[in-house]
């Protein structure tokens, strides 16, 4: 079986409703970032990059109520695209922001966005402290996958997006056995509640149990956060 439709069987074996363009682009998506010169991504085997790069960033979304009814969709950390670029395919009447610090990664991006001529991305190629200044209460959701940990993430999500408007955090299994309580100690700082967490599976992975914590924000968040740069690293909020 040739790698092209090893991916649509996978994506079949997950349910996921994608068009033949989409499903095109979302496998030349997961070559050319295996292929980059630059090394985006630990996972160089193609079957499960098809699961934990694509399918991982996808599954969560299509029954996600509070995502479908959002337009204007921030990725905090794009770092090689994911999970930003697979919803930018797999949803291109939405907006998708690509914020990303580090300018090899955001050449990267560029390089994808042009390669693959999508229409509904903006990239940004700034500290997340910097970005919030120009674009608070902004967005309508945001997205934030392998950057930080839950409280750290929320810092940087929270002042993004708009009042009533929605986080997802991608997590593993960690998440309800530790992380939550960091998260919950976040959530009263930055006026957020913890509105739901989707459970799902994904094959090929060390973490095959997957969830994506849904938040939303209650108020608009204390000016002061993001704090300055290292600072939510050094001292989260969800403590040490």
């Amino acid at each position: 079986m040739d790698e092209m439709n090893l991916f649509v069987n996978i994506m079949k074996k997950y349910s996921l409703d994608l068009n033949t363009e989409m499903l095109n682009k979302l496998f030349q998506y997961t070559k050319e970032l295996i292929e980059y010169p630059v090394n985006l991504t630990a996972v160089k085997d193609y079957q499960k990059a098809f699961s934990y790069h694509i399918a991982d960033s996808l599954i969560p979304l299509f029954s996600n109520r509070y995502f479908q009814n959002s337009e204007n969709i921030v990725d905090v950390g794009s770092g090689g695209g994911v999970p930003g670029i697979p919803i930018a395919i797999a949803f291109p009447d939405k907006k998708i922001h690509l914020v990303e610090s580090i300018k090899k990664k955001t050449d990267a991006l560029e390089y994808f966005v042009n390669k693959l001529n999508l229409k509904n991305v903006i990239i940004y190629n700034q500290r997340i402290e910097e970005f919030s200044s120009e674009y608070r209460n902004y967005f309508d959701y945001s997205t934030c996958r392998a950057v930080a940990r839950a409280d750290i993430s929320l810092e940087y999500c929270a002042p993004l997006i708009k009042k009533e408007g929605y986080t997802g955090l991608y997590k593993g299994p960690l998440f309800g056995k530790q992380e939550y309580i960091y998260s919950d100690k976040a959530c009263g700082i930055l006026n957020l509640k913890k509105e739901e967490i989707i459970n799902y599976e994904i094959y090929d992975s060390d973490e095959k149990e997957r969830c994506l914590v849904i938040y939303k924000k209650t108020a608009e968040t204390d000016s002061k956060y993001p704090r300055k740069s290292g600072i939510p690293l050094k001292k989260p909020l969800g403590g040490k």
